[in-house]
């Protein structure tokens, strides 16, 4: 990041579970947010391309729902989203509405999409609604089989449409 002329930093920590983990910050139009790499990326037994952007331009907030930050350590507050991945594209819903959610995925699917809720409880929602509720054909139409993953925030849905 430095490279490219954005100022950045390292945090040191544990991400949930305990194990010790690293990730960054940085600046961006004189904000502040969290970037984690690693778990926007990462390599899983089925050796799938399963890049993400859960991490992306995110808040202290949503940094400390699956991060603890170590003592002792310049960490910058972090409370700026307007470049959060999923709000600058689009991709973000404050509550579940299936309207607006078969807006975002005609507009931007090509049988897969990732979309970030506000919080885990209207990611619930969706999930009832588009997977329990099988309303995702409707919106997928012609599409046969489906499958989804939550992201570690449980913000994310994932869906890839076959």
């Amino acid at each position: 990041m430095q490279k490219l002329g954005i100022t950045s930093g390292r945090v040191s920590g544990r991400k949930t579970g305990g194990e010790d983990h690293e990730w960054n910050y940085i600046i961006l139009d004189g904000e502040y947010y969290y970037v984690d790499v690693t778990w926007d990326d990462p390599v899983n037994d089925d050796l799938q391309d399963n890049k993400t952007y859960e991490f992306l331009c995110i808040t202290t907030e949503e940094l400390k729902e699956t991060h603890e930050i170590d003592k002792d350590q310049f960490v910058p507050e972090c409370s700026a989203n307007k470049y959060d991945y999923y709000i600058y594209n689009n991709l973000f819903l404050e509550q579940y509405d299936y309207d607006l959610f078969k807006k975002i995925y005609k507009n931007n699917s090509d049988g897969k999409i990732e979309v970030k809720f506000s919080n885990p409880k209207e990611l619930k929602r969706a999930i009832n609604d588009l997977i329990q509720g099988q309303k995702i054909y409707e919106i997928a139409e012609g599409k046969q089989s489906c499958s989804y993953t939550i992201g570690n925030s449980e913000r994310v849905l994932s869906i890839i449409m076959k």
